[in-house]
């Protein structure tokens, strides 16, 4: 579970931007106390149809199946509006200084809105070119654009998926 919470921290805070992920080796020889089973996976994995061995590693199992959901309900849980907020803070560090970037943040979280993406995509072009004139943000018309696109096309996700955390928790379907 931890190493799965660390993943989506490590998405949310831009340290990567891709994950593989092994629940576990193969041939491993952890055990599993928290849910019962004193023996390791893959010794179980010879079971020799012994009932009880069965029955041990399709806890093991489940329990691994219930984790991946628990992560994907995560996904899933987590608002459109934070989303689009992660999205562009990615675009308004490129070529920039991190720190500066997201020392400026809370003035972009005002500017657009808290990123509602509606609320976002509802900007006219009026209100975006006024925020060239704000001393507070970066002021790169190309990435400020770019925040009222990104905020359509996850509207349109969201229209059609539900939302951009169901998106990606039931992708790839």
């Amino acid at each position: 579970a931890l190493m799965l919470d660390l993943q989506l921290l490590a998405l949310q805070s831009d340290l990567t931007r891709v994950i593989s992920f092994m629940i576990s080796k193969e041939q491993s020889a952890r055990p599993y106390p928290q849910i019962g089973v004193p023996e390791a996976h893959h010794p179980l994995s010879h079971h020799n149809d012994v009932p009880a061995l069965i029955a041990h590693m399709s806890k093991i199992n489940r329990y691994h199946t219930e984790l991946f959901a628990r992560y994907l309900a995560k996904l899933r849980a987590t608002p459109d509006d934070r989303y689009l907020s992660d999205m562009s803070r990615r675009i308004f560090r490129a070529g920039l200084k991190y720190s500066l970037v997201d020392g400026k943040w809370p003035a972009f979280e005002e500017a657009f809105l808290g990123f509602a993406p509606q609320r976002v995509v509802a900007m006219s072009d009026d209100e975006l070119e006024a925020l060239l004139e704000d001393k507070r943000l970066i002021r790169h018309w190309g990435k400020l654009k770019s925040v009222r696109a990104n905020a359509a096309a996850m509207a349109q996700v969201a229209e059609q998926k539900g939302g951009m955390g169901a998106y990606l928790a039931d992708w790839p379907r």
